[in-house]
């Protein structure tokens, strides 16, 4: 997957300071720089709930694993919310994962997704950014970039993945672990 370790540019970023949605959502200015800054952050549903009940501001509902090529289909549909999530892959093949998710609540910045793939004692992990959101009632997609599943003897077994979703701020909004087999 992506960025592996940090290199300069992450190093170097400095997370911008926090501002409060609400005082920014209600400013009832004349400046048409202010509104046109409010409507790119998508304001105008900072009260809208998705799930009034949940205290979360990031709720995933979708993961799909996009494997072209499966002969068992291409995309392997998994529960976020399940304790078990198992599949097969072929050894070599492309993949990637696509992730259907809300926010609600506030802005979430600098969103990563941080997946930790783990064989026996081997790991190995890896983070894509995703970008920033403002909350809405409508699902937002991500797919990450393509890799591809290991292969030969080694590469070959059972694997076990922990995949959260992390801001600027190192808040974890959410996590979901699943296991496959290369084979």
């Amino acid at each position: 997957m992506a960025a592996q370790g940090g290199d300069a540019a992450q190093d170097s970023y400095k997370v911008p300071e926090k501002i409060d949605i609400h005082a920014v959502a209600t400013a009832k200015e004349e400046d048409p720089s202010l509104e046109a800054y409010k409507k790119s952050l998508g304001l105008g549903h900072v009260d809208d709930l998705v799930d009034p009940d949940n205290p979360s501001k990031v709720i995933i509902r979708e993961v799909v694993i996009i494997c072209p090529g499966r002969p068992a289909g291409d995309e392997i549909k998994l529960d976020p919310a399940a304790d078990k999530n198992e599949f097969v892959m072929k050894e070599a093949s492309p993949w990637k994962i696509k992730i259907g998710f809300f926010v609600q609540r506030d802005l979430v910045t600098g969103l990563k997704f941080v997946n930790k793939v783990k064989r026996m004692a081997l790991g190995q992990t890896s983070e894509e950014m995703m970008g920033s959101y403002a909350p809405n009632k409508e699902m937002y997609y991500y797919t990450s970039e393509e890799d591809e599943t290991p292969s030969g003897m080694m590469g070959r077994g059972d694997y076990g993945a922990t995949v959260t979703f992390v801001d600027d701020d190192k808040q974890q909004h959410a996590e979901f672990k699943f296991n496959f087999k290369i084979a």
